[in-house]
């Protein structure tokens, strides 16, 4: 009786946190229509972009959720969206609690200090999703090390946030510091120096070992698997090198602007992010959840993929 209610449940779930991530970004995008007077409109483009972000994502992971829900990937696509829109949510509130109208909402501070917990929450996730592609576990008993590794590395980076002698700034866009708002981690509880700091630099490169080895995981997958395998695997070796490229050629551009990196290439790259990640997880995992189908990586397909992740994009924005 049980495998047959608990399903029906995740999906119900599924659905239900798709439908709180909504409730939630309508709430931010409400405050930024208020806070319009103290954002550049670099940032507000960046929301509206990060809107159609937590649209496709949450979207994206609702629709796995509901036809593999024992896949973990779904549900932590649904994370991302959820996160991406409280970040958004948090970083206005405090701004319009800050700095359009000081003093008219309580806990601002609280919240600016919530929006750098929700970036934490929006990009570790992301690491947990290449570890755990496409099947949604581990590649074998082996590889739960690593697993254990990268929460003990995900508490560490939870930790800094209560860290004493921090500033501030804001979450994804840092729109507090823009609006001439910065003030002390109203959460300081760690010391900045001393233990504390040391802890953190083993945790740093304890955080380097585990990326190489989330890499390599991608590798040992690949190793004796299906032809469709291959094909999702390569499509995730494509988005790593859509990230990656472009964060290193930012690197000089934003210490030559003294990280003052134009929003319109910030928007352009995770939009070309989210559009890849979108076709790679709808087109394999919701299309065909069980890898029936057995194909190579073309130029020529990859370009049909890309239209119909497109396509599926739009579908979802539209529902």
């Amino acid at each position: 009786m049980t495998r047959r209610t608990s399903p029906r449940r995740l999906r119900i779930a599924a659905w239900s946190l798709a439908g709180f991530t909504g409730l939630v970004l309508v709430a931010a995008l409400v405050l930024l229509g208020l806070d319009t007077s103290r954002i550049a409109a670099g940032r507000v483009a960046f929301y509206g972009f990060s809107a159609l972000a937590v649209v496709l994502y949450a979207g994206a992971g609702r629709l796995i959720a509901s036809r593999v829900p024992r896949n973990a990937i779904g549900w932590l696509l649904a994370l991302i969206g959820l996160s991406l829109a409280a970040g958004m949510l948090t970083e206005q509130y405090a701004l319009h609690g800050l700095a359009v109208a000081p003093g008219s909402l309580p806990a601002a501070r609280l919240a600016g200090w919530l929006s750098g917990v929700m970036t934490i929450l929006t990009f570790a996730p992301m690491v947990f999703l290449v570890f755990l592609f496409p099947a949604g576990r581990l590649p074998s008993r082996r590889w739960r090390p690593v697993l254990w590794a990268m929460f003990v590395v995900l508490a560490g980076w939870a930790a800094q946030q209560f860290q004493a002698g921090t500033i501030e700034t804001g979450g994804n866009t840092n729109a507090l510091q823009a609006a001439g708002v910065s003030y002390p981690n109203p959460l300081g509880i760690f010391p900045r120096q001393g233990w504390f700091s040391g802890l953190l630099a083993g945790l740093f490169l304890l955080g380097l070992a585990v990326g190489v080895l989330v890499v390599a995981s991608v590798f040992v997958r690949r190793r004796g698997a299906s032809s469709e395998l291959r094909k999702q695997l390569a499509w995730l070796g494509y988005v790593g090198l859509l990230i990656v490229v472009p964060v290193a050629a930012f690197i000089p551009y934003g210490v030559l602007t003294h990280g003052n990196v134009n929003s319109t290439l910030g928007v352009l790259f995770w939009t070309a992010v989210v559009i890849t990640m979108a076709t790679l997880v709808l087109n394999r995992l919701t299309a065909d959840p069980h890898g029936s189908r057995s194909a190579t990586l073309t130029g020529r397909s990859a370009s049909r993929e890309v239209i119909r992740g497109c396509r599926m994009c739009w579908s979802i924005v539209m529902t």
